[in-house]
């Protein structure tokens, strides 16, 4: 049963509240920082930014490539995410407002947060188009209580706004149980993004923002997900455990799904990968604790922040 794992969010969370209980628990839940959510490179390549979480407390963190230093831009008890560069020292995020996720600007300089939309659904995942003119998003707009009490939301699909968020439009009629990991591609003809499909696996698909026709470029049995664009449009990064269940590896392929090669072989939980504006390599999270570099041909793995 593929969802009964301990590799899932919330299972974790759930163990974290019988360890806080527990005396001789050694699980290593409980007191660890765990890497939330997908990573963003700078446009300059100085910078990677994440978010950790510990205990319901939420962090924006910094790091720096050339001197390996890691800051704290804001400190949340709501959680943060899905972090993209606007530019060289401003972000969107999502953070949670009354339970429902919201998408704000973040100034790295000052720390300050601007709402820059309000609605009463969730606004996640956004990616900013190479030209900054228009905001590609994920909506959920059914918002529900999971029986061990958290928020959650679903019937999720694609939208897309201007810089303003003055015009928002509706690109898919999925009502997906969840999206995962938005991405626009230079030029901004084509939207990468992975969605679970009838089997409850999310799947890469690549939709054409013209036409708007949409293709599934991966196939399970497993999770394909986690994708990102290279910086020429020409390759797309992903997550797969297609070669062992729940040691998931980062791939690439090509723009129409051909030539799937294995980039690491961690046998860990290798997943958000993000490539470097020289596109000829990758960062990425592994077992949401650390954060590597690797070369497109598996070489150069190396060590970037862990906790």
């Amino acid at each position: 049963m593929k969802y009964f794992n301990i590799n899932k969010p919330y299972f974790r969370g759930l163990l974290a509240l019988v360890c806080l209980f527990s005396t001789s628990c050694s699980c290593g839940i409980v007191n660890h920082k765990y890497v939330v959510g997908n990573l963003a490179v700078s446009p300059d390549g100085r910078w990677v930014v994440f978010c950790t979480e510990n205990e319901g407390r939420y962090d924006l963190n910094l790091l720096d490539l050339g001197t390996g230093k890691t800051n704290s831009v804001i400190k949340s008890d709501d959680e943060v995410g899905y972090p993209v560069f606007i530019s060289q020292h401003q972000l969107l995020i999502s953070t949670k407002v009354s339970g429902k996720p919201q998408l704000f600007e973040l100034d790295l300089n000052t720390g300050l947060k601007k709402r820059v939309l309000e609605s009463n659904f969730s606004d996640t995942s956004p990616s900013i188009s190479v030209d900054g003119n228009h905001i590609v998003f994920v909506r959920a707009t059914n918002g529900f209580i999971r029986s061990y009490g958290q928020q959650a939301w679903d019937h999720a699909d694609l939208y897309i706004a201007d810089s303003t968020f003055g015009s928002i439009k509706k690109l898919t009629n999925l009502g997906a149980r969840v999206i995962l990991s938005v991405n626009v591609s230079t030029g901004n003809s084509k939207i990468v993004y992975a969605y679970e499909i009838g089997d409850g696996l999310p799947e890469v698909h690549v939709m054409d923002t013209g036409s708007g026709k949409t293709t599934q470029l991966t196939h399970g049995p497993h999770y394909n997900t986690d994708p990102s664009w290279s910086p020429d449009g020409q390759r797309i990064a992903f997550s797969s455990d297609r070669i062992k269940s729940y040691e998931y590896e980062i791939w690439t392929m090509k723009e129409d799904g051909s030539e799937q090669r294995e980039v690491t072989h961690t046998g860990k939980r290798s997943t958000w990968p993000k490539f470097l504006p020289d596109g000829k390599s990758l960062v990425f999270s592994v077992d949401e604790t650390q954060i590597w570099q690797v070369n497109l041909d598996g070489t150069g793995l190396h060590l970037l922040w862990h906790h």
